[in-house]
Order: C-alpha cells, then structure tokens, then sequence
C-alpha cells in the first residue's frame, strides 16, 4: 500500500471527535418537553391498569425528535408530517405483526426483516433530503420494529396500537409550538446564538484545530441558518426598503457584515470575538424582551469593514429563494437523488442483512441487531460511520448495564413507566451534546420499552441486545467500508462548478457599476461556498473517492470570499450601518414628518419653512453651524420660519465608525427636554466636533454626556439614560436612512420653502454672512 493511501486510511479511520462533548442551547427545556410528551398520554393507561399499551404513545411520542430548533411555523409543518410518519411505522408494523406473527420464525420473520430494511432506507433518504439530522430515522425504525414484534393479534388491536401511537404524536406535536405562545422568537434567538459564538471562534487568536477555513465554514454555514431562520436574505443591497426592527435580525446583520469582511484580515479580533459571545448569553437567556444590545466594540480595521453594510431586502422573493438555497433544496445541492439514494442503499442493506443474519443464528429480539446497524449507518461517510460504531459501542456496554441494573430489581409495571420517562429525558438531553452518551441512555430506554410491550425474563433480555449490537455494528461497519462510490466524487466536482458560476455571476455584477447587485447573486455565492466545504469534508471520510486537487478547492473558496466582500463593500458604500433594536418605539419629541424622522426649531405653522440638510462629523457643515446657527434660531424665535433639521450618516458609511448616528440618537435625547436644549445641544456637537472625520469621538458616550454639560439643565438621570442605553439608536438609523429620498447630494444644504439658499462656498467656506443670509430668506413665488 502506498504513503497516500495509508495516511488516507488512517485519516478517514482516525476515531477523532468521536468523544467530543457538543455545547448546544436549549437542551435541558427540550429534554423536559419529549419526557413529558411521552408522560402525558401514558399516564391514563397505567391509572387504569393498561400498562403494557403505554409503549405505543410512547412511540408516536417520539415525533418530539424532530426539528429541534426549527422556527415555530415550520417546526408546526415538519412535525405534521413527522407525527404521521410515526403514526404510519407504528400502524403498518402492528399491521405486519397482526397478518404474520414474526415471533413464531419462518415467513414471518422474513416479512419482518425486510420490510424494516426498507423503512430504514426510506427513512434515511427522507431525513437526509429535509436535512433533519438526529435520531429521527433510527426511531422511525424502532418504533415499526417495536410494533412489528408485539402483541397485535387481530384488527382490533392493529386500530388500539395505532390510536395510542397517534396520541402521542399528536400531544407531542401540541407541548413542541407551546412555547409560541409564550417565546414565539425562541428558535430563532437560538439560532443567532449559535452563529454569533461560530463566528466569535473565527475571530479569537486561537481558532482551534480545525483551521481556520474549516472554522470559516462553520460561521458562513451558521449565519445563513440563522438567516433561513428569520426568513430573510442576508446584508447585500443599498435599497431603502425601511429599516427590519429587532435584535436578532440587527446581529444576525452584523454577523454576516463581520464574516464577509473578516476574509481578508488574517490577524484576531479578540474585543468582537467577546462581544458576540456576550451577546450570544444574551439570546440564550429567556428574556421575554430582549436587551437592547450595545454598540459594537470593533477594532479599527473591523470598524471600518463593518460600516461598509446594508441593508437585507424584506421577505420576499429573494429571502425566500436564500431560504430555499441555504436549506440545500437548490440545484447543485446535496439534495441532489444520487447523493442521497447511496447511504440510504446502505442502511437498508445493513438493516437487512443484520436482521437476516441474527434470524438464521436464532438469536432472539432479532430486530436489535438490524437496529444496531442502522444506528451504525445513519451516518454521512465512513468517517462517521466510524466514530458512531465506536459511540455505539461504549454507549451500549454502559447502557446494558444500567438496563441490566434496573430489570434485575424487578420493578413494577407504574415504575417501568416512569423509568422510561426519565431515560427519555436523559437520552434527550445528551444525545445532541454527544451520540455515545445518548446511547448510554437509549440500550436501557429500549430495553425497558421492549420488556413493556413483550415482557422477557432480564437474562435473556440483556443477553439478546449484546449479542444483536455486536452483530449489528460489525455489519454496520461492513456495510459501510464495502458499498463504496463515486458520487462524493460528482458531489465536490458539481459544488465546484456551482462555486465558479456563483462566482462569475458574481463578477458580472461588481463590473456592472451603474448597477446593484441582486440580492440572491451574494447569496447564491455563500451557499456555494459553503456547500464546497460540505462536499469535500464528505468525499475525505470516504475511503475510495476520487481524489480532487486541494489547490483548487482552496482557490474556489478564497476567490469567493474575496468576492462576498467586495460585493459587500460596493454595496455598502451607499447604505447606513444595521441599526440596532430600539426598546421604546417612539419618536422623540419636537419631531415632524412622516415617520417622525424630522427635529425640528419653532412653531410648526410658522408661515415659511427652512430645511437644513447637515451631518454631525461633516467639517462643512461645522463651518455652516458656527457662522449661521444663531441666526436661524434667533429667526425662528422671531417666528419667520420653522427650521426642520435633516441628517446623513454618510461619513460613518464612508471612513467608518457609528458617531453620526450615535450623536443624532442623544441629540434626540436633548431634543426630549426642549426645543432649546435640543439647539443648544447641537451647537455643542458642532463646536466640538473632531477632526479629521476618522475620529470618531462621537461614538463614545462619555464623550456625548461631557459635551451635555456644556448646555445649561440638560444632564439629568433620563437623559444619560436615554444616551447610555440607546434609546433613539434606531430612530436614528431611520433618520439616516431617510436622507437620500430627499435627493440631496452632500451637507451642508438649506432649503427656504424648497428655494435651495447656497450656505458654503464650493472649498467649504461660509458662503454667506448672517446678514446676508437673513436677506435671502424671501418667500419663493
């Protein structure tokens, strides 16, 4: 054997990751729900001495497995579907057991095996075309084989089991959207969470063993679910369509603008990497309201990339496309048939043969060993098949002791019950975080469930379950090492030709300048990046795929992300920073217009009106406030005109950093005690402002509240409240964000009853005295 086929052999064999412990959020409460999923609708049957029927809600309760973390609406259509197909395995196995009698060998027996074979292969092919990982195949499989192999004597109780098993879908179904009513943003939060943190791995100094292109992957993965999640397309267009409210969507906004340019800044940013886990904890807490989160603490180099966003279109036809493309439904996407046909072809031949096996060789509870197997294989590649044959391994060996612990004290009927209860939790709460240890919890959860459904005597139990997962995993691993293919192979040619295409449609639409670029071209490209990597991690852990150049790979995927950040950067030269959530949805006081984004100086139904077109890092518009701002005010106290101030962020877009903004959320602050203040206030800004633009000084509170003192009465407790907390932070993104509708090109620019009064010279100077400026102001005809 040659060096490259050992050290391929070696890698794809290396048990490595096997016994990782996964953090995941949300598991405890998901724990608790699938344990009283199954609780509920055994609860009357053994109160009325029915114990051994508890098994089938039991079952259909297994619907609870699936979709996780899926958002409410679609976690109510995915366990729908699931709840019947429980429902179905449960029927059709009864159904089988009633017409066969597989207990008593023979044809039934066969009928049996085989008919599990094939629930196993149309269970893995339907899990893996919906992307619902887990263990929702394995217990499609258990619950036909449980049903398959029990009581059912005749019709009636083929409808008996059925019902039972459709209750306990159906009550699972009912406590999975419970938490709608009460968290209807829960999944979603979670979701955010998870990319928050994969990214904040991206950034720490240590990113891990994984290197940095595998950790890479992981964060453009999360963002795009996290995207899917929300049901939005991610940051890619300058259009105004309005300003999306909330904290996930504001984070998950920022994420992305972070990933994206991260790509061309090798060096760590530690102060982001904290604040994204910050405000990960922040998600996961269950708050009823979310905080609103504070400003970003970037370096200088990310604070800079990150101003350069936009904003994501709404819902719509490109948020719905994104969704469908990160969900993998797309051309050129893992769904694709061939992909998917083989490793269901391999749990259905494992399955079989396992159960065929262990029927010839008598063992009893045959089905254990086609169990085994399939839990072997419901697995990605050989790599994975693997580390889950090591994982089931172990897991058993612990579990069948504790199965063996608890069966040997003989416990009745109620308590068997209540064990099954607590190992569901139990299973439920690891199996996420690691497979092995859920399978500690999983060989005496289905012992126990077995012994309800067709009581055994201990010995015999824990004997046959050895012998059939030894049997099972051993076939399970040959199975896997034998059915060997080349679609791996296809898969990484094919995400490498979508790659380049994404790419070139890509580049088409940063060289067409006059345009901006449609939201599903930055889209499709980060789906096929990220499918690239997916495809190549599952060809490596195969041991006879054909072998594709790294270096193309590598080039694929840097050409990408160094086009998703020039796409970013184009369109973000034109659109304001995400804004972040505003907890109090209102509009300050003294402002006007449509949605409020006007402040505005004197009486509103002044005879005459003067628009002022200002920035507060914009040295012109400096120059324009300190010659001519005394003399609006004094005209407007004299009644002449209402002066209504309108104000751009363009510098925070341009050079970077947020103090336009942030100093038009306390200048609204201001605005709260009084016309005065709110002008008092402004000239305060204006006289301090720094220089040159790439000081941001604006975007520091401290700096905001000290210059408040220079205005008599202003700082009060509200006040550097509503500073500190940011309260109008988003009302000023949405003033911001209404500046171009105006159709005014740089500040500063003043209108006179739409009569536009040139103020400053064209090298910046004033260009008007104040006197000057007062015989200007003549009502336009």
């Amino acid at each position: 054997m040659s060096h490259h086929h050992r050290t391929k052999l070696t890698r794809v064999l290396s048990p490595r990751g096997a016994l990782t412990l996964h953090a995941v959020d949300g598991a405890l409460l998901f724990a608790l729900r699938a344990a009283l999923a199954m609780a509920l609708p055994a609860l009357p049957l053994v109160l009325c001495g029915r114990t051994a029927l508890a098994v089938f809600p039991m079952l259909g309760a297994f619907t609870t497995t699936f979709g996780r973390n899926l958002p409410y609406r679609r976690r109510a259509r995915v366990l729908a579907v699931a709840a019947v197909a429980m429902t179905m395995c449960v029927g059709l196995g009864a159904t089988l057991a009633a017409l066969t009698d597989p207990r008593a060998g023979g044809f039934g027996t066969a009928v049996v095996i085989a008919a599990m074979a094939v629930t196993a292969g149309l269970a893995k092919f339907l899990c893996d075309a919906t992307r619902l990982s887990g263990l929702g195949a394995v217990l499609m499989l258990f619950s036909f084989a449980v049903a398959a192999n029990g009581p059912a004597d005749s019709l009636t109780d083929v409808l008996a089991q059925t019902g039972l098993a459709a209750t306990g879908a159906a009550t699972a179904w009912a406590l999975a959207l419970v938490g709608w009513a009460v968290h209807p943003d829960r999944p979603q939060r979670l979701a955010v969470a998870v990319a928050l943190r994969e990214l904040a791995g991206l950034l720490e100094p240590d990113e891990g063993a994984d290197g940095t292109g595998h950790t890479r992957h992981r964060a453009t993965a999360a963002v795009l679910r996290a995207y899917q999640s929300l049901g939005l397309s991610p940051l890619t267009t300058g259009q105004r369509r309005g300003e999306r409210s909330g904290t996930c969507v504001f984070l998950t906004d920022l994420a992305w603008s972070v990933l994206i340019t991260s790509a061309c800044r090798q060096t760590p940013d530690a102060p982001t990497a904290r604040y994204l886990r910050v405000q990960a904890r922040h998600l996961t807490v269950r708050y009823r309201r979310l905080p609103s989160p504070p400003p970003h603490p970037m370096s200088p180099s990310a604070q800079s990339a990150d101003t350069a966003t936009g904003h994501p279109d709404e819902a719509g036809p490109a948020a719905r496309r994104a969704a469908e493309l990160t969900a993998g439904t797309g051309a050129g996407s893992p769904g694709h048939v061939a992909v998917l046909v083989v490793p269901a072809f391999r749990m259905a031949l494992g399955t079989g043969l396992a159960g065929g096996l262990a029927a010839f060789l008598s063992f009893g509870h045959g089905y254990w060993a086609a169990l085994s197997a399939a839990a072997v294989l419901h697995s990605v590649n050989v790599r994975s098949t693997l580390q889950r044959a090591l994982q089931r391994t172990l897991g058993t060996a612990a579990g069948l002791l504790i199965a063996f612990g608890v069966l040997a004290a003989h416990p009745a009927p109620t308590a068997l019950v209540a064990l099954i209860v607590v190992f569901e939790f139990l299973l439920e709460y690891t199996v996420a975080r690691n497979y092995g240890l859920g399978v500690v919890f999983l060989t005496p959860l289905a012992l126990l469930m077995s012994d309800l459904a067709s009581p055994a005597p201990v010995g015999t139990l824990v004997h046959d379950r050895t012998l059939g997962s030894v049997l099972g995993i051993l076939i399970g691993l040959a199975c896997a090492l034998l059915v060997v293919h080349g679609r791996p192979a296809a898969r990484v040619e094919r995400a490498l030709a979508a790659c380049g295409e994404a790419s070139e449609r890509a580049e088409q639409a940063l060289a067409d300048s006059a345009a901006v670029p449609h939201s599903t071209v930055q889209t499709q490209l980060a789906v096929a990046v990220v499918e690239l990597r997916e495809a190549d991690d599952a060809a490596a852990g195969e041991l006879y795929a054909a072998d594709v150049d790294p270096a193309r790979l590598a080039a694929a995927e840097q050409r990408a992300y160094v086009l998703l950040e020039h796409l970013h950067r184009t369109v973000g030269r034109h659109a304001p920073l995400p804004r972040p959530f505003r907890t109090r949805a209102m509009n300050p006081a003294h402002s006007t217009g449509a949605d409020g984004t006007t402040l505005y100086y004197g009486d509103l139904d002044a005879p005459h009106v003067l628009e002022v077109f200002v920035e507060l890092r914009d040295r012109a518009s400096h120059r324009m406030a300190d010659s001519l701002l005394g003399t609006i005010r004094q005209a407007a106290d004299d009644g002449k005109f209402v002066a209504k101030f309108h104000f751009a962020g363009t510098i925070d877009d341009t050079v970077g950093g947020s103090g336009s903004q942030r100093g038009l959320s306390a200048l609204a602050a201001a605005s709260d005690a009084g016309q005065r203040k709110f002008l008092d206030y402004l000239a305060a800004l204006f006289a301090s402002q720094p220089f040159p633009p790439v000081d941001d000084q604006f975007s520091d509170v401290s700096v905001l509240l000290s210059l408040a003192d220079k205005v008599s009465g202003l700082r009060n407790a509200e006040f550097d409240m509503k500073v500190t907390d940011g309260t109008y932070l988003t009302w000023a993104g949405e003033v911001i964000g209404n500046f171009d509708s105006f159709g005014v090109v740089g500040t500063p620019v003043v209108w006179f009853d739409d009569e536009v009064i040139p103020v400053v010279k064209p090298e910046g100077g004033p260009a008007l005295t104040p006197q000057e400026f007062l015989d200007r102001l003549r009502p336009s005809r």
